[in-house]
């Protein structure tokens, strides 16, 4: 797999004929959707479009690609693309403003759809979140880098030529699109390892490698640290910042194969990056309005309307690594994303396990919150003569270690207690999950698709 596409020479023909119907004007118009209460990069996402694009015709063809952008902080471009027009509608709702409300933030691109319907006749609309872009992390030389390996634009058009589909949900390189409470066992893992082997290329390849909460992973031994601080970042607070907001940087999501290698499956778990090619199904049928997992419920009810949902080997580049972790959501994070999860598997299942799989949910939540404390009592009073790997615990100053060491434990602790008393309420939640489920499905029979 090459760096860029621009020197792989079946992808240039495949392109090239994409390109050539681009410039007799028989392609459907694409409409990135995107909505946010942070600030949006501007510059930063036509930049990445522009790269993606780099010698193709479509970037000498108005009138094709658009975005309509709904926010509250807008950072103009630097740049002159001519080939993308921008519509932007200011997001002035106090639900809006919620933080980290992904439900709020996919009602308002719903609307934004709506409005891409009216201006162009049968858009593809891309409904992707705003910390998204059009470069992928890869492995390259045994390195990992960013590139170009595709064009993200060129694979919708292929996509949609060689298979019938009316929802294709996209995936991530780059930070998984998970609360790092689904992430923090294997993050210490590798963070409190002091020698591990060489790591198998083959790793990567391996079913959920940086998702504790999964069902099909079976390999759960450490990695070798590959992506080490600068000497000025070596510090607590650069680790804490993994450990509960971005995810392990040791374990990102990467591409291992060209999305013309994949063969497509039917799924229905939706995240950032999702393509509409029957806009009915996002312009008619409500989102649920929960702050997590309300994209896969939405699926659910699509796939109940008969849409075909595919996956879309295509996937956009997730990067969270100019945050920091905010510990006053970090509770309420983890209780949305399992009872969001939670929601989602009865709805699959049947409603009437859904006592049973939410107390599922927060004992496997609660066991993995207890493994990490274990991991932590037993490096606590573990310190070797010399110095140990830069990337780990033990290549920390004494005072660096310390101050891990008491802060994870307060925040795991917390965490736990928090789960604890939420616990105690699940009769209550249950109830409001399932007035939920049939209500969004009393809406859904009103909804007619064709």
């Amino acid at each position: 797999m090459n760096l860029y596409w621009q020197n792989d020479e079946a992808l240039i023909k495949v392109y090239d004929g994409i390109d050539n119907l681009a410039l007799e004007g028989q392609l459907r118009p694409i409409v990135f959707i995107v909505a946010t209460n942070r600030k949006f990069d501007f510059t930063s996402f036509e930049q990445s479009l522009l790269d993606s694009l780099k010698s193709s015709a479509i970037c000498k063809t108005k009138g094709l690609i658009h975005l309509f952008i709904g926010d509250n902080n807008f950072i103009p471009s630097k740049n002159t693309c001519d080939f993308l027009s921008v519509k932007r509608v200011k997001m002035d709702s106090h639900e809006l403003n919620k933080k980290d409300d992904i439900g709020c933030i996919r009602q308002f691109q719903r609307k934004l759809a709506r409005e891409a319907c009216e201006n162009f006749e049968d858009p593809i609309l891309v409904i992707m979140d705003d910390d998204l872009r059009f470069e992928s992390l890869m492995l390259h030389n045994g390195q990992l880098q960013l590139g170009y390996p595709f064009s993200y634009v060129h694979e919708i058009y292929n996509f949609s030529t060689q298979f019938e589909c009316d929802v294709a949900l996209g995936s991530v390189t780059g930070s998984p699109p998970l609360p790092a409470t689904s992430c923090m066992r294997t993050f210490l893992q590798d963070f409190l390892s002091a020698e591990v082997p060489q790591n198998n290329s083959e790793n990567w390849n391996e079913s959920d490698y940086y998702y504790d909460l999964s069902e099909t992973r079976t390999n759960w031994s450490a990695w070798k640290i590959i992506q080490k601080p600068d000497i000025n970042q070596n510090d607590a607070e650069y680790f804490l910042n993994q450990m509960f907001f971005t995810c392990s940087n040791n374990r990102p999501l990467i591409i291992t194969q060209l999305p013309s290698d994949k063969v497509p499956y039917e799924t229905v778990t939706r995240g950032g990056n999702t393509v509409i090619f029957n806009s009915k199904y996002i312009t008619e049928i409500v989102h649920p309005k929960l702050p997590r997992r309300g994209d896969s419920i939405w699926s659910i009810l699509a796939l109940e309307k008969n849409a075909k949902i595919l996956k879309f080997s295509a996937p956009l580049y997730h990067d969270r690594g100019n945050e920091t972790y905010d510990n006053s959501n970090l509770k309420q994070r983890m209780i949305d994303d399992i009872f969001g999860a939670s929601l989602q598997r009865a709805m699959l299942q049947n409603l009437d396990d859904f006592e049973k799989i939410l107390s599922d949910r927060i004992n496997r939540q609660l066991e993995m919150i207890d493994d990490c404390l274990r991991l932590i009592n037993l490096i606590e009073n573990t310190y070797p003569i010399k110095r140990g790997i830069i990337g780990t615990f033990w290549g920390l100053s004494k005072k660096e270690q310390r101050l891990f060491i008491n802060t994870a434990k307060r925040e795991l602790v917390c965490l736990k207690n928090h789960l604890i008393h939420y616990s105690l309420s699940i009769c209550e939640n249950v109830e409001k999950g399932t007035i939920l489920a049939k209500s969004l499905r009393y809406d859904l029979a009103k909804v007619m698709i064709k």
